[in-house]
């Protein structure tokens, strides 16, 4: 059977939550009720993300300049992708983020053109940042991260899915093989929910599981 890697972002793939950096730095408004929301289950990913990012209304530039002081790649990424890329399993980041974002860091590491990207459509607007969300295959889907995970169920592949945060859940329990970021937001939800999962504190953990 063929091999799926699906990892967020934020918090994953980079040491810190993109996303709410750039809020905390430049959000004109009250953010944080969104997360608040989507934790209780009152709004979608998608709402959260529109609402919240509305708030911000800076120029990608300068959105960029300060992501670039402030994010590094978590270890072992690079082996992780060439155990992939040798074995012809395709590695994929989704996630809620900025794509601008997402691609200016896999970019400046070399590492754009060895990961495809599921991640909404940022736009960047004096009025605000809005997105184009990913269209979902399920009418059933939470959000577009478990839909992801569904779609590659169905084509035949064996799926891994790598988290750390709340939006992401729906993700790991749908996923074959559940990596979570040692004591995470998603650790404890997946611990109080009953959710078996491997802890990870870095890609290698992940290869070693793969090759074990």
């Amino acid at each position: 059977m063929s091999v799926v890697i699906l990892s967020d972002f934020d918090g994953t793939i980079v040491d810190i939550d993109t996303g709410e950096y750039v809020l905390r730095q430049f959000a004109r408004g009250d953010w944080m009720t969104p997360d608040a929301q989507l934790e209780r289950g009152e709004i979608t990913l998608e709402e959260c993300l529109a609402r919240q990012f509305a708030l911000v209304k800076e120029t990608e530039e300068t959105l960029l300049k300060r992501i670039d002081t402030a994010v590094s790649l978590r270890p072992g990424l690079r082996d992780l992708l060439d155990y992939c890329e040798g074995r012809g399993f395709p590695f994929i980041v989704i996630s809620g983020g900025l794509d601008f974002i997402i691609r200016h860091v896999l970019g400046t590491n070399d590492l754009l053109n060895r990961i495809e990207i599921v991640a909404p459509k940022a736009n960047v607007t004096k009025q605000g940042i809005t997105f184009q969300f990913p269209r979902l295959a399920r009418p059933n889907s939470s959000n577009f991260k478990d839909d992801t995970v569904a779609t590659w169920k169905n084509r035949g592949s064996r799926t891994a899915f790598i988290g750390d945060g709340l939006p992401d859940f729906p993700a790991i329990k749908a996923a074959d093989t559940r990596f979570v970021i040692r004591g995470s937001r998603l650790s404890k939800l997946c611990e109080k929910e009953g959710v078996n999962f491997q802890s990870i504190d870095n890609f290698r953990d992940v290869l070693r599981t793969l090759t074990g």
